[in-house]
C-alpha cells in the first residue's frame, strides 16, 4: 500500500510487521509570480518546474471558464519565464491556473486597459 508523506515523500507499507518507509521524494510546484498586476497588454509569469512533467498554464474568468491557454506541454525542471499577450481580454478579474503533474496553483490578476 502506498501513501503520501508530509514532506512530499512516497511511503510504502510492506505489512503488519513493518513500518512505513520513505522510498522516493519529490518537490512540489512553488508559488509563481505574475507581473505586472494589474496588467494592460502583456503578462509575465515566472514559475518553477521541480521535475520533468506536463505543464499547463491557462487564464480563467471569474466563472472558472478557461479563456486562454498560455502553455500546454511537457517541460524539464528549472526556473521558467513566459510572457503572454492579454490585450484581447476585456477588462476584469481573471485567474492564472498553473498545473504541473497532479498539482495545481491559482493566482488572481486584474486586466485594465
Amino acid at each position: 500500500m502506498a501513501s503520501g508523506g508530509r514532506d512530499g515523500s512516497i511511503l510504502i507499507w510492506k505489512g503488519p510487521d513493518t513500518t512505513f518507509s520513505a522510498i522516493e521524494s519529490y518537490e512540489k510546484i512553488n508559488d509563481y509570480l505574475i507581473s505586472p498586476n494589474p496588467v494592460s497588454s502583456s503578462l509575465k509569469i515566472e514559475y518553477n518546474v521541480p521535475y520533468y512533467s506536463f505543464v499547463k498554464i491557462s487564464v480563467c474568468d471569474i466563472f472558472g471558464n478557461e479563456v486562454k491557454i498560455i502553455m500546454n506541454e511537457f517541460q524539464s525542471e528549472g526556473n521558467k519565464t513566459i510572457e503572454s499577450d492579454v490585450n484581447s481580454l476585456p477588462d476584469g478579474i481573471y485567474f492564472i491556473k498553473l498545473q504541473s503533474g497532479s498539482e495545481q496553483k491559482v493566482e488572481k490578476f486584474i486586466k485594465l486597459k
